[in-house]
């Protein structure tokens, strides 16, 4: 059995079937159908290989070396910035505990 063909198949029955009304769906195509998914079932679950449309597809990393899952800020479109960054103004004379006006 061919899994790239039989899921072929099956994909060309629910492209067919998607456009239309229930009542024009001819019944052989359906015990078709049927015998196609329980083909490719039995093959698979015998150890067979997946159809190439399932295969898994190995991620691409960005130009950061990031994988997609992962979040890139300048991917997105986010400017780059340092961790170590400070948060407060440069000039330090500024007293971290000011006097209470009152």
């Amino acid at each position: 059995m061919d899994p790239n063909a039989t899921l072929a198949k099956i994909r060309a029955f629910v492209t067919r079937w998607e456009g239309s009304a229930h009542a024009q769906r001819p019944i052989d195509e359906y015990d078709e159908a049927i015998e196609a998914m329980i083909d490719l079932d039995k093959w698979i679950t015998r150890g067979g290989s997946l159809p190439d449309g399932w295969a898994r597809q190995t991620p691409k990393p960005c130009d950061h070396g990031r994988l997609p899952h992962q979040a890139c800020g300048p991917c997105e479109g986010y400017p780059q910035r340092a961790l170590s960054a400070p948060r407060y103004p440069a000039d330090r004379s500024i007293s971290r505990n000011p006097r209470p006006i009152f």
